[in-house]
């Protein structure tokens, strides 16, 4: 089994997505491909991206979250909703969605959307506040997040996906 994997420069992804169709594609941190491609949004590359996935194939993606609190309405990012709704509108049938934590940019875990006691072992007992640096900005953000952490385990399971920092989401092109 071979794979493409294109470094991160226009010409290689022009180039990579020129060969397709793909019986897979990851493609995480979505955004970053699109600005890289020239894509007026992530949503349209994301459907480049779903042009060059052979039927039954299945593709990866990760996303920042747009309704996340420190982060909202972030450039390139999108809500789970519109994700999946740009997914099934590109022919996606069978769709898997996980939040990304700590983050989109570094997921030390992906935990089911579907799954709000696997979240909510998450948040008790392996969620760590942290942010480098020593600096009072360091220490804002860490109680930021502390207080986020709180108010997350109180609230119901799905406003906790909803403010999510980001969503991994593994979907397969249905046979037409």
């Amino acid at each position: 089994m071979s794979a493409v994997e294109p470094t991160r420069d226009a010409a290689a992804l022009g180039e990579a997505l020129d060969e397709a169709p793909y019986g897979a594609i990851a493609a995480s941190d979505l955004d970053g491909w699109a600005r890289l491609n020239g894509a007026a949004s992530p949503r349209a590359f994301l459907q480049r991206l779903a042009d060059a996935v052979t039927p039954d194939g299945w593709l990866y993606l990760t996303v920042p979250n747009k309704l996340y609190p420190r982060r909202p309405a972030a450039r390139g990012s999108m809500t789970l909703a519109g994700c999946t709704r740009a997914l099934e509108a590109a022919g996606f049938a069978e769709l898997e969605t996980y939040v990304l934590l700590p983050d989109e940019q570094a997921p030390a875990y992906l935990v089911s959307t579907g799954d709000r006691f696997a979240l909510d072992h998450f948040l008790r007992r392996l969620f760590l506040p942290y942010v480098p640096g020593d600096g009072w900005k360091s220490r804002t953000e860490r109680r930021a997040l502390a207080g986020m952490q709180r108010l997350a385990l109180h609230a119901p399971h799905g406003m906790r996906v909803a403010l999510a920092p980001g969503y991994g989401i593994v979907a397969r092109k249905a046979v037409r």
